[in-house]
Parts: C-alpha cells; sequence; structure tokens
C-alpha cells in the first residue's frame, strides 16, 4: 500500500473516531493529532463512548474506527474482529465498524494496522516526552518540587499570555538551617526539607497554574511563586512551620523553621523571568542587612533606594578620585568655659552639585567593603588640613576620624594609620581613632589588637556610640581606650528625675570617671541637656545645641593663632 492510499483513507475517517470509556480523551487526542501532523492532514475529532446497553447503536456511524485500550474485550459487546498490531505492549488495539454482516477487506486490515503501530509509535514519543519534562523540571531530591527550570518556564509563560499580575514572588531562606543539621544530623535534616516542601505542596495542591510552585535551590533556598489570594497562607507558613522527626540516636525532636524572605506582589512591567528573579532575590539580600527584620517587600520605595545604591557604587570610585567627598567638622565643647576641645571630622559627599548624605551612602559602602576606602581617604585629608592649619601658626585641637567595622579587617591597620600621619609630620596627639563596638564577638576580637596598637604607638582611641546595645563592659575594662563617647539616647532618657536612666546615665560617667577615662556626651541639642551633663559631672559636649558640623573654611574660622 502506498502512501496515497494511507492518506486518502485516513481522510476518509476523520469525524469518525471513537473510543472505548476507559481511554482518556485528551491523551488520546495528542496521539492522533502526532499522526495527523505526521500525514499531513486534517485535525480529528475525538468523542468519547458511553457504554449503555444499545452499546452497538452507541458506537456508530458505520465505517468509523473505534480505538480502545488493550485491555478491554470488543466482543463482549459487538459483532466484529478487532484488529490487533500484533504488538505485545501496545496501548490500545483498533476496529471499524462496518455494520453487523460486512467483513473488513484486507486492503482495511493493512491500514488499520499501520495506523495501530503510528499511534503506538506516537504514544511512545508522548509518554517518553512527559517522562523528560519531569527530569527536566523536577527537583530530584524532593516529591513533587520543581526546580529552577520549571520557574524561568513558568515565568515566561505567564508574561507572554499575560497573565503576570496574578501572581507575586519570593525567595526565602530558612534561618539557622546550619545548627538544625548539626544538631540533628544529615538524615533527619534531610527529612524535615522533605516535610518542609511538601507543606507547600499542599498548599498549591500540585497545580502550579491555579495556586502556585516551590522552586528548591540550596539546601534551605528557595523561590516560591503563588496566585496573589495565597499570599498570606504562604507567609504564615514561612514564618513558622512545625515539625516532628527522629535524630540520628532515635530520639523525638520537635523543630520550628522560620524563614526569612524578600517578596514582590507587583509582577506586570517586567519583560523576563529573570527581572523577577532579581527583585525577590535583591529584598531577600536586602532584609538580611537590616537586624531583625524577616521580611521585606520589593515595592517603588524599595525600588527607587535599590537604584539610588547601585548608583551610588558605580559613583563611587571616581568620587574618591576627583575628591568629591568633602570634610566637615563639628566642635567638641569644654562646658566649665563653653571653649573649643576638639572635633569630630564628618564626611558629605557633593556629586553634581547635589549633597549626598552619609545614611544614603555609608551603609552601601559598609555592605560592599569598600567602605576602607573612604575611611582612608578622610584620615589623609584630615592631617592634610591639620599640617595647613599647623603651618599658619594656629591652634589646632584634637581631631577624631572615624574607622568602619570593615575597615578593621585591614590587615597592618596600625602601621597604615601611623604611616599615614606620619608621611603628613604633624603631631599624632592631634589624631584620636573612633571605634564602634559591635554585636559580634569576632569583630570585637579585631579591636583588641587594634586598640592596644593604636595606644602603643601614642595615638587616642575613643569608643564610639557607648549605650546603644552593643558595648561591652568588659571589653571596656580590658582595653586601654582613652575615651568613651555616650550615645545621645542615654542622654535623652535621662531627663526624668529619678529614673532608671538617668541613674544609668550617671553612673557610667561615674563609672569611666573612676577609670580614668574621659566622657563626651553627643546629640547635645538643648540648654536642658547641658545641666544633665553638668549635674552628672560630664563637661564634654558635642551637638546641635553649640554646632552643626561645619565646612573646612567655616571650622577654619573658629582657630585662633598662637
Amino acid at each position: 500500500m502506498d502512501y496515497k492510499t494511507l492518506v486518502e483513507y485516513f481522510e476518509k475517517i476523520c469525524g469518525k473516531i471513537r473510543i472505548s470509556h476507559d481511554i482518556k480523551p485528551d491523551e488520546f487526542g495528542r496521539n492522533l493529532s502526532e499522526v495527523c501532523t505526521y500525514l499531513r492532514v486534517g485535525k480529528i475529532e475525538v468523542n468519547k463512548t458511553i457504554h449503555g446497553d444499545n452499546r452497538h447503536g452507541e458506537m456508530g456511524p458505520e465505517n468509523a474506527i473505534c480505538f480502545e485500550s488493550k485491555n478491554f474485550d470488543s466482543k463482549r459487546f459487538y459483532n466484529t474482529d478487532s484488529i490487533s498490531t500484533g504488538l505485545v505492549d501496545a496501548k490500545y488495539s483498533f476496529y471499524q465498524i462496518k455494520g453487523d454482516d460486512l467483513p473488513f477487506t484486507d486492503e482495511e486490515k493493512n491500514i488499520m494496522k499501520i495506523l495501530s503501530v503510528l499511534i503506538f509509535l506516537f504514544s511512545g514519543n508522548l509518554l517518553l516526552t512527559k517522562h523528560l519534562n519531569h527530569v527536566i523540571f523536577h527537583d530530584i531530591r524532593f516529591k513533587d518540587v520543581y526546580n529552577p527550570a520549571f520557574i524561568h518556564f513558568k515565568l515566561g509563560e505567564y508574561i507572554k499570555d499575560g497573565r503576570i499580575g496574578d501572581y507575586g514572588i519570593l525567595q526565602y531562606n530558612i534561618q539557622g538551617f546550619s545548627l538544625i543539621n548539626k544538631k540533628l544530623g544529615e538524615k533527619p535534616t534531610t527529612e524535615i526539607l522533605e516535610k518542609y516542601h511538601e507543606g507547600l505542596t499542599k498548599i498549591f495542591e500540585n497545580d502550579p497554574d491555579k495556586k502556585g510552585f516551590d522552586i528548591a535551590l540550596g539546601g534551605d533556598n528557595g523561590f516560591i511563586v503563588f496566585r496573589k489570594e495565597l499570599k498570606e497562607e504562604v507567609f504564615a507558613y514561612l514564618s513558622s512551620a512545625e515539625f516532628r522527626v527522629k535524630n540520628e540516636k532515635g530520639e523525638e525532636e520537635f523543630v520550628v523553621l522560620k524563614s526569612r524572605f524578600g517578596y514582590n506582589m507587583e509582577l506586570e512591567g517586567f519583560s523576563t523571568s529573570h527581572q523577577i528573579l532579581a527583585t525577590a532575590g535583591q529584598a531577600l539580600n536586602s532584609a538580611r542587612k537590616i537586624p531583625g527584620t524577616r521580611f521585606l517587600e520589593y515595592d517603588e520605595t524599595f525600588r527607587k533606594k535599590f537604584e539610588m545604591d547601585r548608583k551610588i557604587e558605580n559613583w563611587y570610585t571616581d568620587a574618591l578620585i576627583k575628591e568629591e567627598f568633602l570634610v566637615y567638622y563639628q566642635p567638641k565643647v569644654d562646658l566649665h568655659n563653653y571653649s573649643l576641645k576638639g572635633a569630630e571630622a564628618l564626611v558629605r559627599w557633593i556629586h553634581n552639585e547635589i549633597m549626598i548624605y552619609p545614611d544614603q551612602f555609608i551603609p552601601v559602602l559598609e555592605n560592599n567593603q569598600t567602605i576602607k576606602y573612604l575611611d582612608l581617604y578622610m584620615l589623609n585629608h584630615v592631617c592634610q588640613d591639620i599640617k595647613k592649619w599647623l603651618s599658619e601658626g594656629k591652634e589646632v585641637p584634637q581631631i577624631s576620624v572615624n574607622l568602619s567595622r570593615a575597615t578593621l579587617a585591614m590587615s597592618n591597620l596600625v602601621d597604615v594609620i601611623t604611616s599615614t600621619i606620619d608621611k603628613y609630620e604633624i603631631p599624632r596627639s592631634l589624631i584620636q581613632i573612633e571605634l564602634t563596638e559591635s554585636a559580634s564577638d569576632a569583630d570585637n576580637e579585631v579591636l583588641r589588637p587594634l586598640v592596644t596598637g593604636l595606644n602603643r604607638e601614642g595615638l587616642s582611641t575613643a569608643v564610639d556610640d557607648f549605650g546603644t546595645g552593643f558595648s561591652s563592659l568588659s571589653l571596656i575594662k580590658e582595653l586601654p581606650w582613652d575615651v568613651i563617647k555616650i550615645d545621645k539616647s542615654l542622654l535623652k532618657g535621662a531627663h526624668k528625675d529619678g529614673s532608671r536612666d538617668q541613674l544609668m546615665f550617671k553612673s557610667i560617667i561615674s563609672m569611666a570617671q573612676t577609670m580614668g577615662l574621659h566622657c563626651i556626651v553627643e546629640g547635645v541639642e538643648t540648654k536642658d541637656d547641658v545641666r544633665i551633663l553638668k549635674e552628672s559631672g560630664c563637661y564634654m559636649a558635642q551637638g546641635y545645641y553649640f554646632s552643626k558640623p561645619k565646612p573646612k573654611a567655616d571650622f577654619e574660622a573658629l582657630l585662633s593663632t598662637k
């Protein structure tokens, strides 16, 4: 039989296809569509047959082909012979309804065998494709959990068909998961992860389009795409998911998983899946940098700040080269006679004639670990200014320079500081280094050799922001500090007579003086603040009550000539 005859016969039966009740129409229809494409003929309409008492009548019309599953016995219902493919593992068998007394011709039997083989081949191809898709789009570690390839595929699909606005996205990180792994062992921890993903699968009912889906990344990271109406349910699960599992000793453990996450609820307007994923990742990374923050939304405010942060990073190197960073000086005042006793060097950034304030750029530079270049820039410029003032015969008070925590990790930092000062041939006593204690024991361990080394080299050191909750009394006791700089938050709480805040404020000053340390209070803004300082025995102050930070020229005017 030639190809033309096969196509003519196949076209003749278009619209006359019936299937038995135990075959899925959608699946079978896809197989037939493949055959139609292969033979380049029109689409075949598939109708499902419902078997009743009058089975033959329902199967009509005559000259139609019936498809049934391999295990279905047509002889029980119809007065006709089933045409077998001769393939033991064929999924379907086929026969033609021609009426009760009309036999199949040899040509028709041959055609039906060819068609059955084609259907079988395309069925196998469809099944293989289904398995391949599962491998391509699923994470083999967990049941019904998708992998990153799937999220790109689905988001691209939603963008293309205009459904992207129905969904939100988040990226999560399970907090403290490494500690759980260390405590319970690898096998119990893997079991917890499986249960965690099962919980998300239950929320989505394994229906990505109508509900959402979970994407596993590393052991404790993942993405979730979810319908907007499921936001509260998803957030509640991520905030606290409880599990019971046996540890490696066989003892039952109760585990609560809490996740930090960044999310975006407005996905319209994005043209690629990569852009969408980036928004959730950016929000999560920002949440990590804010102490106590469990989740953060990528919204318009976040977007503007994120864009500004990226601009700051891009402008930074050129700004150092062009000396866009300016040194401002805020006076320190002796309350005995209100004379100038020192100043703190503070940075300001003028970019294209616009002031960028420290709270905008310093966190960015600390996070990307480039703040050290600005710290050394400031030290150089302060030394340069002091040298100029000394050469002009001015009386120069001690100037304090701040070093950020990120700068403390520099190797040979003491040598870098002393060599910078000595380069300008100024007395080391005119420079004070302000350092902020950290909540991190590791950071504080770095302070020990630094403070000791600076003290040995004749440089004054001050504990900045004392009282903000990070300071350690043991560290104050053990290291050779010269000055404690009390944070304004302690001062504000000391206004109420007899209050615990006031008692603590006075006790800190008394303790420092007993230990031979000098005290200065920053953030002094009112006459009443000055009164409290004097009553507490502290006579060094800094704040807007006396002066705002001044540009170099304005501060220079305050310096008297010898």
